[in-house]
């Protein structure tokens, strides 16, 4: 548990200097630090980890590594079939991935695959137990 914490301290860190460094950044990171301090909704760190890739060129690859990492262990995704209530889970991934839109139709499609007679599919990222 508290190599968990000290991740996160230190992730925590990395978006204090980044506020400091991208003053035009400030609400997103602002949102993200506020989002993973209260645990409240993981699909809102993906979301503003995304618009951080999208908006921010030249980032150090260490320091957005380190957020990715912390998200990719604490979050899943989870896969629903809506015509049959089947559910899966998955571990989220986003290294390559530059766009929320993308990444998530990349992953249901690859999940709908697994799924032959699924018309529906519902998709949802959840902090992980």
């Amino acid at each position: 548990m508290s190599q968990k914490l000290s991740d996160q301290t230190a992730v925590l860190k990395i978006i204090d200097d980044l506020i400091v460094q991208l003053p035009s950044r400030m609400d997103s990171l602002l949102d993200l630090r506020l989002a993973l301090v209260d645990g409240s909704n993981p699909g809102r760190c993906v979301s503003l980890y995304f618009d951080l890739v999208e908006t921010v060129t030249g980032w150090p690859a260490k320091e957005l590594g380190k957020i990715r990492a912390l998200l990719e262990e604490r979050i899943q995704i989870e896969i629903t079939v809506v015509e049959t209530q089947v559910r899966s889970t998955a571990c989220l991934n986003l290294m390559g991935s530059r766009r929320l839109e993308d990444y998530c139709q990349d992953t249901m499609r690859e999940h709908a695959m697994k799924f032959t007679k699924a018309e529906s599919i519902e998709m949802n990222f959840a902090w992980l137990s």
